[in-house]
């Protein structure tokens, strides 16, 4: 058995290789940015009304047990459909997370939201990890997500986090929630009055794999996250958009044809992901 160290005085507490299992050398998101590209480059052949007739709603539950979570207090921080906002909403938005965040910034180009999202990119890593392009001076340099918050001197109000999929195959969940937290704590710094919103991490189809776990078993996995991040949101006062139950047949899997992967979205879809925040706008 492993210890996991945690330094009081650090932002991040490091996670060890114990906690991370195979996760890095095991992964099948780490592709590169072409490779992306061309899954959700391809319109795909399911209609709206079969995605329709797929997609769950209610499909985050307890892991300890099979009811919904039912607590008033955690069902209220679900961000609820709205009036579908305009572009001025995403002018002061700021979304990070990996490659699937990375798949939605390319579909949705024309957004004025800021995107640093990056391949492979965990949550422990957004001050470590030199993921993000960004010109400086004229000069093409790699940054981390906070040093680019940095460089771009903008102020965000609503900050979307999209993380969990490369964190699957840490050994403890509770390791990954706290890196979640440390994460927001870090953008609170910078962001006092911003309003944070937790992304539910979306399904994968049932033959495809993420980090350590096939099929069937991600997304038991994802489950038992996503319901560990609605309770961390509801305890700190956050918002949580449900992009599981939004794209979850009702088998709990991302249905066939929706990537070309198994995991990235193709571009409809993705679009079909920014419209539902649209939709479900903070207030």
């Amino acid at each position: 058995l492993g210890i996991l160290r945690i330094d009081k005085n650090a932002v991040f507490a490091p996670v060890s290789p114990m906690e991370k299992g195979r996760a890095d050398t095991d992964v099948v998101l780490s592709v590169d940015e072409a490779e992306i590209m061309n899954y959700i480059g391809t319109e795909s052949t399911v209609s709206d009304t079969t995605m329709e007739e797929t997609t769950n709603s209610s499909a985050i539950k307890d892991p300890n047990g099979d009811e919904p979570i039912s607590d008033d207090d955690i069902r209220n921080c679900i961000l609820k459909e709205t009036e579908k906002v305009g572009d001025e909403y995403f002018e002061d938005v700021l979304f990070v997370g990996d490659s699937r965040m990375l798949g939605l910034s390319m579909s949705c180009k024309d957004s004025k939201a800021t995107f640093y999202a990056a391949v492979a990119l965990s949550i422990n890593q957004i001050d470590t990890k030199k993921a993000i392009k960004a010109n400086i001076n004229g000069e093409q340099v790699n940054l981390t997500v906070m040093e680019a918050i940095e460089n771009d001197k903008k102020q965000y109000n609503k900050i979307y986090l999209m993380f969990g999929l490369n964190e699957l195959g840490w050994s403890y969940p509770s390791v990954f929630i706290k890196s979640m937290k440390s994460a927001i704590d870090r953008l609170a710094e910078d962001y006092p009055d911003a309003k944070f919103c937790v992304m539910a991490i979306m399904p994968i189809a049932e033959d495809a794999s993420a980090s350590i776990y096939k099929g069937t078993a991600a997304n038991e996995r994802i489950r038992e996250y996503n319901s560990m991040l609605l309770k961390m949101a509801s305890e700190n006062g956050l918002s949580y958009l449900d992009t599981y139950g939004l794209f979850a047949d009702e088998n709990g899997c991302l249905p066939s044809g929706y990537a070309g992967d198994g995991v990235h979205l193709y571009s409809e879809y993705n679009k079909k992901l920014m419209d539902y925040i649209s939709t479900h706008a903070m207030e």
